[in-house]
């Protein structure tokens, strides 16, 4: 069965023909559908003799639980295999015409290459290094969880049923799409308006809000609505990957989470419901979609144009609000309605973080709208436009650049000195504990004020009347370094083999590992490899980079000793 399935991807690769090769690659086809039907109902008489009781608590990977993946596997084969066999059936509507070439070879591709998952998952091999990899480290099952959510929606997006009446979209240009929208990040090797079909955008709005959520968030509340209790490893994960140090209200953070999040989307989607003209097709849809995705601060759009459109200054108004309240934090977004609804609260300071993280905000925001006004207003001004349309679109720039990615105007259009400044502020990106990604706003925070309080001569690092303890200076470092080593390695590895030039790969990079979905026109031009390598980009900036360092290490020792201080000559 492996020799059958390499021999079908060969030849369908065209690595090498014969005479007669179409026959040839459609028999093994069919033989890959039979097998894998075949598979699938073995799994599931496997599945059928199984007791609810057997499968609680009990590891995925092991006892009753363990027909699951394989039949899980089995059925999406058989699907895909389903679809690519009716092209040999005539059909009224170009939805299931003209599957060749492009949609005829993605589906072989993906049930071709599913199966042979399915083939090496009944050895032992596979599976007992997946599960000694998982049980190392638990952050690293909730780093499976966002790779399979992506490659759930890869399986969804190349359906036929998926796709617009002769649009086509190939197995990497899918998979990157799933992961662009899982990461929040908003870039897209195609045209999503033009090339998706209404179930597609579904998808890609399903795909969204899992992303926007976050896996982590949305596992622990369905175990919570199950009525179970997340383990004592699998909750420090939990607490890990959320930057949360309160283990205690874990549960309590999660559902505000949740109501936060649906009650910001509602309200937004109604309010962009009425901003949008009443001739408008499908005007329910597109108000959805467009508050999911600005809440989230994943940059798609239903509009086959985006943003960039004249006009609409309210609707535009209302995701750039969005934008804001999804980047600014959970925690800040908690704190200010608890002090609305408790009168005594409100005669209590501010807490340290809050007003760092507000503060910083702010601060980026005023000097990225100077900025960019600056910089645009000679281009800006030839083209006749007014000085207040000029400070709108500074001021929107200044927001999406750093988390969400909506723009106004094609971005390869901008000066040079705006890509540079909207490169610094992706880089940055928004706060923790919300649906932006970057290096956070208290990151760069907590740096200034150890530059500061170094300069004063200061043997502490103060911020106002609080002090940051060393722990978090060398977080704040680690990530900094990690994040620079990453992009400036991606950069290194690209390109030699990419066409675009060396600052529009590196502006696609930091777009990517920071989430945040802006182009200068290069996510198309990628190769197959580029477009891969972005998606790990795209999952390592959304997964949290400390998070993603503590999965690779594995167990982490608490250090328990201090060596002698010395004195080292610096700067």
């Amino acid at each position: 069965m492996l020799l059958s399935l390499l021999c079908l991807l060969l030849l369908d690769l065209g690595l090498f023909r014969f005479p007669g090769w179409p026959l040839f690659q459609s028999s093994l086809g069919l033989l890959v559908l039979f097998k894998a039907s075949r598979g699938l109902l073995r799994h599931l008489l496997d599945l059928r003799r199984l007791r609810r009781e057997d499968l609680r608590n009990r590891h995925f990977l092991r006892g009753p639980w363990r027909p699951v993946i394989p039949a899980f596997l089995a059925f999406w084969v058989a699907v895909l295999a389903i679809a690519w066999s009716l092209r040999w059936i005539p059909h009224p509507t170009e939805t299931w015409q003209g599957l060749t070439p492009v949609r005829d070879r993605t589906l072989l591709h993906a049930f071709c290459l599913l199966e042979l998952l399915r083939t090496l998952w009944k050895g032992p091999g596979l599976r007992r290094a997946v599960q000694n990899f998982l049980e190392a480290n638990p952050l690293r099952t909730f780093f499976l969880l966002y790779a399979s959510a992506a490659f759930f929606g890869t399986l969804l997006l190349i359906l036929p049923i998926s796709l617009r009446d002769g649009a086509h979209l190939s197995l990497v240009d899918a998979f990157f799409l799933s992961v662009s929208a899982v990461s929040v990040t908003g870039l897209a090797p195609v045209s999503t308006a033009a090339t998706l079909s209404f179930f597609g955008h579904f998808v890609l709005l399903f795909l969204i809000q899992i992303g926007g959520l976050g896996i982590v968030t949305l596992g622990a509340g369905l175990a919570a609505l199950a009525g179970h209790r997340l383990s004592l490893s699998h909750s420090l994960a939990s607490a890990q990957a959320h930057g949360s140090p309160d283990l205690a209200g874990l549960n309590r953070f999660v559902g505000r989470v949740f109501a936060t999040t649906f009650a910001c989307e509602a309200a937004g989607s109604l309010a962009l419901y009425f901003f949008l003209p009443s001739h408008q097709e499908g005007r329910f849809f597109h108000a959805v979609f467009h508050a999911v995705s600005a809440f989230c601060n994943a940059g798609f759009s239903s509009f086959p144009p985006g943003l960039e459109v004249p006009g609409l200054l309210a609707f535009k108004s209302v995701v750039g609000t969005l934008i804001v309240t999804g980047g600014i934090g959970f925690p800040i977004l908690f704190e200010v309605f608890d002090r609305s609804r408790n009168p005594q609260r409100r005669r209590l300071p501010w807490p340290p973080y809050l007003l760092l993280t507000v503060g910083v905000s702010l601060a980026l925001l005023i000097l990225g709208t100077v900025g960019l006004y600056l910089t645009e207003s000679t281009a800006l001004a030839v083209a006749g436009r007014p000085a207040a349309e000029r400070f709108g679109n500074a001021l929107f720039y200044s927001v999406s650049s750093r988390t969400a990615g909506f723009g106004l105007v094609p971005h390869s259009t901008l000066t040079i000195g705006s890509q540079l400044l909207i490169v610094v502020l992706m880089a940055i990106g928004g706060s923790p504990l919300s649906t932006a990604g970057g290096l956070k706003t208290t990151t760069i925070g907590v740096l200034v004020s150890a530059a500061l309080s170094s300069l004063r001569g200061h043997r502490w690092i103060q911020f106002g009347r609080s002090e940051i303890s060393a722990s978090t200076l060398l977080e704040c470092v680690a990530i900094v370094l990690i994040y620079l080593l990453l992009a400036f390695g991606s950069l290194l590895v690209l390109l030699p083999f990419e066409a675009p030039d060396a600052f529009g790969l590196f502006f696609e990079i930091v777009s990517a590992l920071s989430t945040v979905g802006l182009s200068l026109d290069v996510t198309p031009q990628l190769s197959a490899f580029g477009k891969l390598w972005i998606s790990g980009l795209m999952l390592a900036g959304r997964f949290g980079i400390v998070a993603l360092v503590y999965m690779g290490i594995g167990r982490v020792r608490e250090q328990r000793f201090r060596y002698a201080e010395r004195v080292y000559y610096v700067g």
